[in-house]
């Protein structure tokens, strides 16, 4: 070749990209069919005609939406039908909703998860909480209804896992009233009948007829709780292990992440290709296979390794299957190909070269370009895969970067690459590393005209190339594709150079994954506790102006933008139920009166935003205290006698904690031991006795503070009540003589109720004439309270 050509092609590769065309030499040789390939080095489609058996028809989602697809809970009886491999976080339109109870307190819902029986449910999100079924029956469950747990989801515990002594297979664990209760039934596809307890429960909504054949879904039932969903329902999600898979190797089928499994499981199901176990070509499947099973180091003492290549993650069949499969073959770094009739799958991994290509291999010049186009080059990979440990969102891995290929082409230049069924950040960087490298090593591409012997290669075949005029020998290529002309019978092949130590990994240049950082937004629905409230115990004024004994609560208020309001609950140490008070911010304090002298009070805070509850503070704990000394004597009591009773008048202490002036009885003959008959919280009372009693007795008062202390005994005097009498008015002996009366306790016309008639007779002579001037007044004991009577005035009659 001149060495003009040679010097021209070497210029031009400076400044990105060269042609160079050789002439070689014409040699014959017999091969075998090949095929066309087509597409990129990671992730790609090699195959005759397969564009059209995997048509486009929708744009390419990303790997942000597919992780939003995957997690997003619809209210919808239609969806597209979704499959799982591996293990994937996903959820699944809402088929059923409905409420029962008294209440309407328990919505059941009915979620399914995918078009095809799967291995497990291990854990089950309900809204932000995590139920972890796998744990709750030991990493066992029967066929159909796989399992059934019982949750208690704690008040104000935001989110999170659910403590697993909060989790039984056999009832609910014991609870408060403010506490979420749900239980889950999770089935595996399998199952043959309906579950029995929405059946039960919802006989006229959910028959024995919706068994929801070949899907594996949830049933939740949800006991309503404002402190543990204040937002109500929002999502139902599972972590699921998903299709059992069928593996060459050995026959069986089970769950596996193997990439190339999972890749072959597409090819021959009917939601995919609907290949047949002819359409593959074994060798290659069992080959690919055990590469993906390789155990790859991921620390550099050699002690954490992962297998090479898995596919963990879900898709919809709404999508177009060139899509599927394009987004399958990234988490392998692979390539299918079709040839002779059936499927090939190459992944990610150096093939040494078993045909070998001389000068006499070729039949016309050779194009030969010997540096990637400046647009097509790069030296270092971002890009995002899902994250698990991070509520399975697409997030970043650490960015691959070669700091030799930065200083060649003298900056930076970037590529992305989207790894939607990656799920661990070192196998995200594995294969961004592989991308980078490859195309690197492959940038010396060449298009040559080969003889017809050429046939014997297949589209991503290895060759080894020796051409000295170029000063090639064995240089390893790949075959990207290749068409065959029948009228020259030559074949046109697209090679690109191949690096073994392309393939290679370093546990050195592993990077530990990039986790999210913490945004400025304060979220709304989890708010912080407060901080244990301070008591301090002391005395507080009725409105009636009477001091009592309190206890103010003191707090501080969480830095928290949507909070505004804190919840004040107390109660004696002995009591059930807590009492509540709401304290607007910005107030701190809350006084809780009037309190028990003595008894112990707990009392606890919590904040509030809207509808949310915070989680409550620690209780604290104080006994109500009151003062110690003993209230004054109410002084100038006197007692005087009435119909049916008595009257007891004093004045009272001037002490401001005054709660009440007690009365007590001493009957006869005065032994000395007094009876309470009552108090009065004024300056005197009126006590009534029963019909018939008109023993006289004696009368004490004793004051009583509002903590409940006692001062002396006072000792007002003695009393008979007034009793009925008669007397008789004779002539001359009217004037200024008291009329004898009588009473007559009347029907009581309701409980505790009795009144008095006065009766007044009186008798004058025959034909004698009698001036009256009386007045009378009726008494009313009602319920314990001396209303007013009525009265009467005299008057004038005959005898």
């Amino acid at each position: 070749m001149p060495q003009l050509i040679v010097a021209v092609a070497a210029a031009i590769a400076s400044w990105g990209g060269a042609a160079l065309a050789v002439e070689i030499g014409i040699a014959a040789s017999m091969t075998s069919f090949a095929a066309v390939a087509i597409g990129a080095v990671t992730g790609s489609i090699v195959a005759l005609g397969l564009s059209m058996l995997f048509p486009v028809s929708t744009p390419k989602a990303s790997v942000p939406d597919v992780a939003r697809d995957r997690k997003q809970t619809l209210r919808s009886g239609v969806a597209p039908k979704r499959i799982i491999y591996g293990t994937s976080l996903v959820s699944g339109p809402v088929v059923f909703m409905d409420s029962s109870g008294a209440n309407n307190e328990y919505i059941h819902l009915v979620v399914p998860l995918a078009g095809h029986a799967i291995a497990a449910i291990d854990t089950v999100h309900l809204n932000n909480y995590v139920i972890d079924v796998n744990a709750a029956i030991g990493g066992v469950g029967s066929a159909g209804r796989y399992a059934q747990v019982f949750a208690l989801v704690q008040a104000n515990s935001g989110s999170g896992p659910v403590n697993v002594a909060n989790v039984s297979t056999s009832g609910f664990p014991s609870g408060s009233d403010r506490d979420g209760y749900a239980r889950f039934s999770c089935y595996d596809g399998t199952q043959v009948a309906a579950d029995p307890d929405l059946s039960a429960e919802l006989p006229a909504r959910w028959n024995a007829n919706y068994k929801l054949l070949g899907l594996p879904y949830i049933y939740a039932r949800v006991t309503y709780s404002q402190d543990c969903f204040p937002g109500g329902f929002q999502s139902l999600r599972a972590q699921v292990r998903g299709k059992k898979v069928y593996d060459p190797r050995d026959g069986s089928t089970a769950f596996r992440n193997n990439a190339a499994l999972c890749i072959l499981d597409y090819l021959m199901s009917s939601d995919g290709l609907g290949a047949t176990l002819d359409e593959i070509d074994l060798d290659y499947w069992i080959a690919a296979a055990n590469l993906c099973d390789e155990s790859v180091a991921i620390d550099v003492a050699g002690t954490v390794y992962q297998p090479r290549y898995t596919i963990d993650g879900s898709f919809t069949l709404d999508q177009a299957p060139l899509q599927i499969m394009e987004q399958l073959l990234s988490s392998c770094a692979g390539a299918l190909t079709y040839v002779m009739g059936r499927y090939r799958l190459h992944v990610g991994a150096y093939d040494a070269p078993t045909v070998a290509l001389g000068p006499s291999d070729f039949a016309g010049k050779v194009a030969i370009l010997t540096k990637n186009p400046i647009r097509s080059q790069f030296n270092t990979v971002h890009g995002t895969y899902i994250d698990p440990a991070q509520l399975w969102s697409a997030v970043a891995f650490p960015q691959v970067q070669v700091a030799d290929l930065v200083a060649e082409d003298g900056e930076v230049v970037p590529a992305s690459i989207e790894l939607p069924f990656a799920i661990d950040a070192y196998h995200a960087q594995r294969l961004a590393r592989l991308k980078l490298l490859t195309s690197r090593a492959g940038q010396i591409q060449m298009t040559a005209p080969l003889k017809y012997g050429a046939l014997r290669i297949a589209a991503w075949d290895t060759v080894s190339v020796t051409l000295p005029d170029v000063g090639w020998t064995n240089m390893v290529f790949r075959v990207a594709s290749w068409k065959y002309d029948p009228v020259k019978c030559e074949v046109t092949a697209v090679m690109h150079s191949e690096d073994a130590a392309a393939y290679t990994w370093n546990a050195v240049d592993a990077q530990p994954p990039i986790l999210s950082q913490s945004t400025d937004l304060v979220s709304p629905l989890v708010l912080p506790a407060v901080a244990t409230p301070t008591l301090a115990t002391g005395f507080g004024i009725n409105n009636d102006g009477t001091v009592v004994p309190d206890i103010v609560v003191s707090f501080i208020a969480p830095a928290h933008p949507f909070i505004t309001a804190v919840e004040i609950q107390w109660k004696k140490s002995t009591d059930v139920v807590w009492l509540s008070a709401l304290v607007p911010l910005p107030a701190t304090q809350h006084t809780i009166m009037p309190v028990i002298v003595g008894a112990t009070y707990q009392v606890r805070c919590r904040g509030i935003a809207g509808l949310v509850r915070g989680p409550w503070s620690s209780i604290a704990s104080t006994a109500g205290a009151g003062k110690s000394g003993a209230p004054a004597s109410p002084t100038g009591a006197t007692v005087t006698s009435i119909l049916g009773g008595y009257s007891v008048s004093w004045i009272k202490p001037p002490d401001a904690d005054l709660d009440a002036i007690e009365i007590y009885e001493i009957p006869a003959p005065y032994t000395g031991t007094y009876y309470y008959v009552g108090e009065s919280k004024g300056g005197g009372a009126v006590v009534k006795l029963g019909s018939g009693d008109y023993i006289s007795r004696g009368v004490a008062v004793i004051p009583r503070d509002t903590s409940g202390n006692r001062g002396d005994a006072t000792f007002v005097g003695f009393v008979t009540a007034q009793q009925a009498a008669t007397a008789d008015i004779v002539i001359d002996a009217l004037s200024d003589m008291p009329v004898a009366t009588s009473t007559t306790r009347q029907v009581a016309t309701a409980i505790d109720t009795w009144e008095d008639a006065l009766t007044l007779s009186v008798f004058v002579p025959v034909a004698g004439k009698v001036m009256l001037d009386m007045k009378a007044s009726l008494e009313v004991w009602n319920g314990g309270t001396l209303e007013a009577g009525g009265g009467g005035e005299g008057g004038e009659g005959p005898g």
